[in-house]
């Protein structure tokens, strides 16, 4: 891929062959690409969340308009030419493909829902940040020392992040032990911090506690990591199922004693997670 020459850095990129236009950032822009006649306008209010428009303000022909999924997004994901929905198949983190002859005129709307997530530090897992979508949430505090979040004993089996944070009532802010959570670009002089330490000491499914301790593997993921990695659970049954065959493996690999294997499917059939 060759960079455009004058275009904002990384937003827009062309095949060697000049036959592909690939979008890389969904920021407001406009790309001129001069051998083709084209000029293509962006529009959004990024970092907010919403809709990015893409459309044809002079210029055609056939191209392939490849558009990034970010490595974050959902099966939420959506794309539409002209008001038509389109087959958004795509992986996240790679790039969804719309081959036609385009017409002046053509609009692209692409939207990313935003959802909470978090991102673990390549050298420590247990230390992480908040993330809503693309958008760095930071914790205000004062303190000088990792703060330390526990969130899955707030679970359901849905498996989303929005059981334990909360909305705050201004947008992108958040409140979660007490905290809140704001947009890191968003400045001002509160003290923040842009980590914290996860701290799930015991394997807990809501109320139910099964006593036992909550531990990693070699690559410092936490039993509690590796289950709700497969959420969502369609419903309680396929959750007590992936508890056993995780507990399973845990056992396994020396991780869990059999009777604390046993406690933790146990604590599994007796949670109530449906809420």
């Amino acid at each position: 891929m060759d960079q455009f020459a004058g275009s904002p850095g990384s937003v827009y990129f062309r095949s060697a062959g000049g036959d592909a236009l690939y979008v890389n950032l969904y920021l407001a822009s406009t790309l001129r690409w001069p051998e083709r006649g084209l000029v293509i306008e962006q529009t959004g209010d990024y970092p907010a969340e919403g809709v990015r428009t893409l459309t044809f303000r002079e210029g055609g022909g056939r191209l392939d308009l490849k558009l990034r999924v970010p490595s974050w997004t959902t099966g939420d994901y959506t794309v539409t030419v002209n008001g038509v929905r389109q087959r958004a198949d795509a992986a996240p983190g790679s790039y969804l493909t719309l081959s036609r002859n385009w017409r002046r005129g053509d609009r692209v709307a692409v939207s990313t829902p935003y959802r909470l997530r978090v991102e673990r530090a390549l050298d420590d897992p247990a230390v992480q940040s908040v993330f809503y979508g693309p958008v760095l949430l930071v914790a205000r505090s004062q303190d000088t020392a990792f703060r330390a979040f526990s969130f899955y004993k707030h679970f359901t089996l849905r498996g989303d992040l929005a059981d334990a944070i909360e909305p705050e009532g201004r947008p992108m802010h958040f409140t979660t032990h007490g905290l809140t959570l704001a947009p890191f670009h968003i400045a001002d002089d509160t003290r923040y911090h842009a980590y914290f330490r996860r701290a799930e000491p015991v394997v807990v499914f809501g109320a139910t506690d099964s006593g036992v301790r909550n531990r990693a593997r070699a690559d410092g993921l936490t039993f509690l990591d590796v289950l709700w990695e497969q959420a969502p659970f369609v419903s309680s049954g396929r959750f007590v199922r992936a508890v056993r065959t995780l507990a399973d493996t845990w056992l396994a690999e020396g991780l869990f004693t059999r009777a604390e294997r046993d406690r933790v499917v146990a604590a599994a059939v007796g949670a109530d997670l449906r809420r």
